[in-house]
């Protein structure tokens, strides 16, 4: 498991018990209608007859939530911010900073799990008897937060790798593409000195073509796209605002010009 991270989060130093950030729903929206479209043009073969897809934002974030819908009504979960297992209460289930600025997450859930990352740390398991008493949680953090702000994350990714502990490195953007996993499967590509998500998923027979460098637009190219976009009326009522005055053409290199 690698863990990467966006630029304003983790890696900088930002997180905290119960302040985890959303993740960003809309790209799960986009496969909804992606595998709506494939389905209906399967059933389409079928019956001879076509239909509307409706697919939306919504309706991601929500499939996100199907298990935690579920835990909730069994009781599991409740709805306070930062006091459930998954979202930043459970000190066995968080991100840990190290003393290089780095940071670290554990997955520790299984009992086998925990024990074996207090194994590894030499946090004593008298420490904490029953990891599920929520009391206790805030004393277990504590610990686990003092124990990987003692070293650097090479140390604890030297001695946590491979092992049953549930732990990966958090990896800023710029980090993951030279992780040993991630290099393995060509997972990141370089297309004209950019950095990119290679094609996924990928097919044995019919693989992807080579990948396209992004196109380069001064700010008169990206105005004109615009005002194709928007419309005349709808350009000029949002340029009159000063709402375009943000708008900036992109080089090669991602830097604004």
């Amino acid at each position: 498991m690698v863990v990467p991270c966006d630029n304003d989060g983790l890696h900088r130093g930002q997180q905290t018990v119960g302040t985890s950030r959303p993740p960003r729903t809309g790209p799960l929206a986009g496969l909804k209608v992606v595998v709506g479209l494939l389905a209906a043009v399967l059933e389409a073969r079928r019956s001879g007859q076509g239909q509307v897809v409706d697919a939306g934002i919504v309706d991601g974030a929500l499939s996100l939530m199907t298990m935690h819908y579920g835990s909730l009504a069994g009781g599991l979960i409740g709805t306070a911010r930062g006091s459930n297992v998954g979202d930043g209460g459970a000190p066995f289930y968080n991100v840990y900073a190290c003393a290089d600025g780095g940071w670290v997450s554990v997955a520790a859930v299984e009992t086998r799990f925990f024990d074996e990352l207090l194994r590894r740390l030499e946090i004593p398991a008298s420490l904490v008897p029953d990891r599920t008493d929520r009391e206790a949680w805030p004393r277990l953090h504590q610990a686990l937060a003092d124990r990987f702000r003692s070293r650097p994350r090479a140390h604890w990714c030297a001695l946590l790798k491979g092992s049953d502990a549930c732990f990966a490195p958090v990896l800023a953007m710029d980090e993951v593409a030279a992780h040993p996993h991630m290099a393995q499967r060509h997972a990141l590509v370089e297309v004209d000195g950019i950095t990119q998500p290679a094609p996924a998923p990928r097919f044995s027979r019919t693989p992807a073509g080579p990948v396209r460098g992004p196109r380069v637009a001064d700010r008169a190219a990206a105005l004109d796209w615009l005002a194709a976009w928007f419309g005349p009326g709808r350009f000029e009522a949002l340029n009159a605002t000063g709402a375009l005055d943000a708008v900036r053409g992109t080089n090669t290199t991602g830097e604004h010009r």
